[in-house]
């Protein structure tokens, strides 16, 4: 997952990643009793629950969520339990629940506070990017994102997969067309070579988008097929449903292509996903834009204060 840099789609490729990849983290779970063991168990609560989230279980993904929250907690492992925070994010999103969103933000934004841990400080800008692009308010998007030219935080270890997809978002939400594109491009190889398989089908999805918005069919087509490949074996849907809006133009673009080749049930799964969450993404921002307007310097129903600093560029 793209806020997850250890996560299960990372090492594996294709159509049996999911269990692959699954499989890879058990061999360290059944290790004798130590931390590297421990680490490895809460992992897998995670991973679980992500594998479940991408396959549009909410259910089985809040509740596996919520095992790695508290065996992290337990077990000192603070990313571990921000990145389980942060599904939960994404599944009240889902569910159309701007305040229990935000309730679990302020709970990711509270611990990295408070442990004031470095390792943790990029972790909380990466969730902020994602967070605040999705419901509109660039105002909070941290600086290094909206820098349209310096790239230095790629080779910021472990999160530099993330910056790829978070850059390629903010220029996609702010009109960058040209540039996302551009930037999709030069990563896709590198994405392939190394096997970051959530990275590479986040771009692939990126690129059918943008491709569509310029109105080149042919492109947007072969990139969804790409994108497809990737994710149909394992029925996996999520990330193709966060597209919102976008997703629903794209594939009314490719219905007009004769012979376009893609499974008309698999289209109107994610036409329906698409749009029923583009409508509950549009009330979210609609109600937060509200909320801060109404008391735009109030700690409660914000994610964070406007002017708390944020992860450093040096």
């Amino acid at each position: 997952e793209f806020v997850n840099r250890g996560c299960i789609w990372l090492y594996a490729n294709g159509a049996s990643c999911l269990q692959r990849g699954l499989d890879s983290v058990e061999k360290f779970v059944a290790l004798p009793a130590g931390p590297l063991q421990r680490t490895a168990e809460t992992w897998h609560h995670l991973m679980l629950a992500e594998a479940a989230y991408y396959q549009m279980d909410l259910d089985t993904a809040t509740e596996r969520a919520y095992k790695s929250v508290y065996a992290a907690a337990i077990h000192e492992q603070y990313d571990i339990q921000c990145n389980a925070w942060f599904l939960l994010l994404r599944i009240e999103l889902m569910h159309g629940n701007l305040s229990g969103a935000l309730s679990f933000y302020e709970k990711i934004d509270a611990l990295i506070g408070e442990k004031e841990l470095s390792s943790l400080f990029m972790l909380r800008d990466c969730i902020t990017g994602w967070f605040m692009i999705k419901i509109r308010d660039f105002s909070r998007v941290p600086n290094w994102l909206t820098d349209s030219t310096s790239l230095e935080l790629l080779d910021f270890f472990p999160y530099s997969e993330r910056d790829i997809i978070l850059r390629v978002f903010y220029k996609m939400e702010t009109g960058s067309h040209t540039q996302a594109l551009a930037l999709i491009d030069a990563f896709l190889p590198y994405c392939e070579t190394h096997q970051f398989w959530t990275v590479r089908l986040y771009l692939l999805i990126s690129k059918a988008v943008l491709s569509a918005k310029q109105n080149r069919p042919g492109e947007a087509l072969l990139a969804l097929s790409e994108a497809h490949s990737l994710t149909h074996a394992n029925n996996i849907y999520a990330p193709l449903i966060e597209t919102g809006q976008p997703m629903r133009s794209l594939i009314g673009m490719i219905r007009k292509i004769d012979n376009h080749g893609r499974d008309e049930d698999w289209l109107d799964t994610v036409y329906a996903g698409a749009s029923s969450y583009a409508k509950r993404i549009a009330s979210i921002s609609r109600e937060y834009q509200k909320r801060k307007a109404e008391n735009p310097k109030a700690r409660k129903g914000l994610p964070f204060p406007p002017a708390k600093p944020r992860c450093s560029n040096t």
